[in-house]
C-alpha cells in the first residue's frame, strides 16, 4: 500500500493516506481513536454503509495503547476512505483538531468512536449545506438502548427545523443546538475564524465550540433529523 506521510517534527501528528484516497471529498468525519477497540468496527461500519459515499474517515490514533491502531491498518487496507492520523495522546480537544488540520473535505463533522451515524447521516448533511449555504449544520440524534436517555437529553436531541441568517442568542439558550458534537462545519469557516477546541479544558470543550462557531457563522441550519446514535454500551 502506498501512502504519504505529513510529518513536522518527531511529535507532530503523522498523515497516513493510501495512494488512492478521496483527493475532494465532500465530508470528512473526524473520529478521536483512544482505547477503543471494542467499539471501532461497529463504528467505521455505520460510516462504510452511507448512502453519501463522498466521505473520508479522518481516523485520529491519540497515542492509543490497546489494539485500535491494528483495526485502523486492517480497515484502511479495505477502505481507501479511512485516513488515519497518529499524535502523542493529548485528549479528545487535541485529538478532534488534529482530525480538522488533516482533513480535506468541504465540511467537518464528528463523531466519537463509541458511537454510530445512521445511514442517511452524510447524506442529510451534504443536502443540507447544498440547499442552505450555511456555515454550520447542526441535526438530531438518539439514543441507543432509548432507555439510556432521559427526558432532558432526548429534548436537547431534537432540534426543529430552522435556519438563522447571521446570529441570534436564541439560537443558543432556546434552541435544541447543543450539547454534545452532532454538528457539522464548512472547514473554510473554521480556517477563516481560527476556531478549533480548546485543548487546556478538561471537560466542556464541546461548548465552548459553540460559543465559538454559531456566533460567528453567517448562516446556521438546524435540521429535525436524528443521524447520531449515541450508544451506550453499559445499557446493552
Amino acid at each position: 500500500m502506498a501512502s504519504s506521510l505529513d510529518t513536522a517534527t518527531a511529535t507532530s501528528p503523522t498523515v497516513t493516506r493510501t495512494s488512492n484516497a478521496p483527493q475532494n471529498p465532500t465530508l470528512s468525519i473526524i473520529i478521536p481513536v483512544y482505547n477503543v477497540e471494542d467499539y471501532l468496527d461497529a463504528c467505521l461500519d455505520s460510516l462504510e454503509a452511507q448512502t453519501f459515499t463522498n466521505i473520508e474517515m479522518v481516523c485520529v490514533n491519540d497515542g492509543s495503547p490497546d489494539g485500535s491502531r491494528d483495526i485502523l491498518t486492517k480497515r484502511q487496507s479495505q477502505d481507501p476512505r479511512i485516513v488515519i492520523v497518529d499524535k502523542p495522546n493529548g485528549g479528545l480537544s487535541s485529538a478532534r483538531n488534529a482530525g480538522i488540520n488533516a482533513a480535506r473535505g468541504t465540511y467537518i463533522g464528528f463523531l466519537d468512536a463509541d458511537d454510530r451515524f445512521t445511514p442517511n447521516a452524510c447524506q442529510r448533511i451534504a443536502e443540507t449545506f447544498a440547499e442552505t449555504d450555511a456555515d454550520v449544520v447542526t441535526f438530531g440524534g438518539y439514543c441507543n438502548p432509548a432507555e439510556a436517555a432521559t427526558p432532558w437529553i432526548t429534548l436537547k436531541l431534537s432540534p426543529r427545523d430552522v435556519v438563522y441568517d447571521g446570529f441570534q442568542p436564541a439560537l443558543m439558550f432556546e434552541e435544541q443546538s447543543t450539547p454534545y458534537i452532532r454538528t457539522t462545519c464548512r472547514k473554510a469557516f473554521l480556517d477563516e475564524c481560527g476556531i478549533r477546541f480548546e485543548e487546556a479544558l478538561p471537560f466542556g470543550e464541546d461548548q465552548v465550540f459553540f460559543f465559538d462557531i454559531y456566533p460567528n457563522s453567517r448562516k446556521t441550519a438546524l435540521i429535525s433529523d436524528k443521524l447520531y446514535e449515541s450508544v451506550s454500551y453499559t445499557h446493552l
